[in-house]
């Protein structure tokens, strides 16, 4: 039941990572890419930094806008379980 870019945002938010979070996600790292970019068109902010690193591959963190919005994607994210064990429950 939960946002599908707000999950895959959650997921690189807790991996740092956007390979590791297509693979948490069994996406491919440029749809995680795709996803994570039309979020950003979406709230009109960056959500991460993206730098170059020492060596290969990318390092990335979270703006400030991005840690608002994970906070509220947490948020979300638990309220909407919250509903759905309700739903089941027949609440």
């Amino acid at each position: 039941m939960e946002n599908f870019r707000l999950r895959v945002f959650r997921a690189v938010a807790d991996e740092m990572s956007f390979r590791k979070a297509a693979e948490v996600l069994h996406l491919s790292q440029p749809a995680v890419s795709q996803q994570i970019r039309a979020l950003e068109e979406e709230a009109g902010a960056r959500l991460f930094d993206r730098g170059a690193s020492e060596g290969h591959g990318t390092q990335i963190a979270l703006t400030e806008a991005g840690s608002v919005l994970l906070r509220y994607a947490k948020t979300a994210a638990a309220t909407m379980e919250e509903a759905r064990r309700a739903l089941a429950q027949g609440r």
